[in-house]
């Protein structure tokens, strides 16, 4: 009791049946009840737990699954649920359920706290980030057009100095440009926001048209690329922004490390 009374989490400690047997004060202030008033009352009947967003199903009913299966089962803040007390507010929580044994199980500690402080941290910085990226990208995608537009000679003739200086800056931007992409996709893993949305893709001309995206990058460094496909090649169900996102990355990776004319 002591142990429990002294816990910073809400805790109980059920029976088999999920019928509260102790209770510390953290819980009955997270449920909005006295702690004795818990004592003798079924789980069910005082809080419901619902998946979060991007939680799996099956942290639903993970108190039973505890007390069935003889296991700890734990629902972390990034995949939290959201417990719903019979009085008072809803919340975000981080539970964790850990059988007892004795003759079998007996029973289960059921350990949770609330996480939307935790959450509103999390979502402060994904949005952070993805500010910060979506600000940082644009300024850097023009710098990237002018600096090719400078290697290709469309302000006239570079010295040889001049075109290494400019090539030196055309690769740092493309180096702070991945990065940046990098930063945008764990931004959208983080708040659970990339999500796939399959449709069918021709591969040979979706490959073609990342090709010629990529073509001044080619150019810059004087090298050639073929692209040999098979004459017939089936539509594939994919998401077509995620698997651009691959493909570029493997092309631009290939021109980037492939030596240029100079051999460097």
């Amino acid at each position: 009791e002591a142990v429990i009374a002294s816990t910073g989490e809400g805790l109980l400690l059920i029976d088999t049946r999920q019928v509260i047997a102790l209770a510390n004060s953290n819980a009955g202030d997270l449920l909005h009840l006295d702690a004795e008033d818990l004592i003798g009352k079924s789980v069910p009947d005082v809080l419901s737990l619902t998946p979060a967003a991007g939680a799996s199903r099956q942290d639903e009913n993970l108190i039973t699954a505890a007390l069935k299966k003889g296991q700890v089962m734990v629902a972390k803040t990034t995949s939290s649920l959201i417990l719903r007390p019979v009085h008072g507010k809803e919340f975000p929580v981080a539970i964790v359920v850990t059988p007892i044994r004795g003759d079998g199980i007996v029973g289960a500690v059921v350990a949770f706290r609330d996480t939307t402080e935790e959450k509103s941290l999390e979502e402060a910085r994904s949005s952070f980030l993805s500010v910060a990226s979506h600000q940082l990208r644009t300024p850097l995608t023009n710098v990237r057009w002018y600096a090719e537009m400078l290697l290709a000679g469309d302000a006239g003739r570079l010295t040889d100095t001049q075109h290494e200086f400019v090539n030196q800056i055309h690769r740092g931007i493309v180096r702070s440009a991945e990065t940046i992409n990098v930063l945008l996709t764990l931004a959208r893993l983080d708040v659970g926001k990339l999500k796939s949305e399959p449709h069918n893709v021709h591969l040979v001309s979706f490959t073609n048209d990342i090709l010629k995206e990529l073509k001044p990058s080619l150019d810059v460094k004087g090298i050639a690329m073929q692209f040999i496909h098979p004459k017939s090649v089936p539509a594939l169900l994919v998401d077509p922004h995620m698997l651009r996102e691959v493909m570029l990355n493997l092309i631009a990776n290939s021109i980037q490390y492939t030596p240029d004319e100079n051999g460097k």
